[in-house]
Formats: structure tokens, C-alpha cells, sequence
């Protein structure tokens, strides 16, 4: 269900990146008790106040962030004739959670990632 507060506000991709915890009248109603002296705001106005502190915060802490920056550089890309066994050893030497699988030209034919290889759905489909 849509929340007519947010109806409202203008839209922000920074504030798509981490997503907001629904709030209920009585979660605000609650935080509103703890708050010295007479707060004369209604739950809505407290949850647009919510809304846009929220991205502000997200903003301020992702908004100056490159993907260069957390990225991991140096890594060794996976042939797509490798074995699994050999690949699999590479991705946990690698220390990532994803390696990425590329052809002769070097264009990107996949990931191998980690948490695919060691689902259990995976380990069924195995020889």
C-alpha cells in the first residue's frame, strides 16, 4: 500500500538506495511520547518529516560515493571452459563474492557468484 505521505514529496534517487522502514501511527505516536514537552504536529506531518529526513541522511552519507570507490580492482577474470571445481577455488582464493566470467574478447559473459554456487539448489543440479 502506497503511503500518501510520500505522494507528496518530491522524488529522490538517493533515497532509493537504502529503503525506508514503514512507520504505523502508533510507531509515531510512541516516539512522540518521548519527546519533552507539547509536540503539536499530526502523525502524518511526522511521517513527511521522516521521509525527507531519511533521504537527506542517504544523501549525506551515499551521495559523494563512486563505484570506484568500494570497488575491488584487481581481479582475475574466469575463462567460461574453466572447470567448476578450478572456478570455485579461484572464487574463494579471489576472497570475492563474485568473480566475473568473460571470452576470449574479454566481454563479460556472466558472474560466478558465491552464494549461487553454495545454494542448495545448485548443489542438487550437480553431476
Amino acid at each position: 500500500m502506497e503511503d500518501p505521505a510520500s505522494e507528496r514529496l518530491p522524488p529522490d534517487s538517493a533515497g532509493a538506495a537504502l529503503p525506508e522502514l514503514e512507520l504505523t501511527d502508533g510507531d509515531i505516536l510512541d516516539a512522540m511520547q518521548h519527546i519533552p514537552g507539547y509536540l503539536d504536529i499530526t502523525t502524518e506531518d511526522f511521517r513527511i518529516i521522516y521521509h525527507l529526513a531519511h533521504r537527506h541522511a542517504v544523501g549525506r552519507l551515499f551521495g559523494k560515493v563512486r563505484a570506484a570507490g568500494p570497488m575491488q580492482a584487481e581481479v582475475a577474470p574466469l575463462p567460461p571452459e574453466m572447470s567448476l571445481d578450478e572456478a570455485v577455488k579461484a572464487l574463494v582464493r579471489s576472497g570475492c563474492q563474485a568473480l566475473p566470467v568473460v571470452d576470449s574478447e574479454s566481454r563479460l559473459l556472466g558472474l560466478l557468484l558465491r552464494k549461487d554456487f553454495f545454494s542448495a539448489d545448485h548443489l542438487e543440479n550437480l553431476p
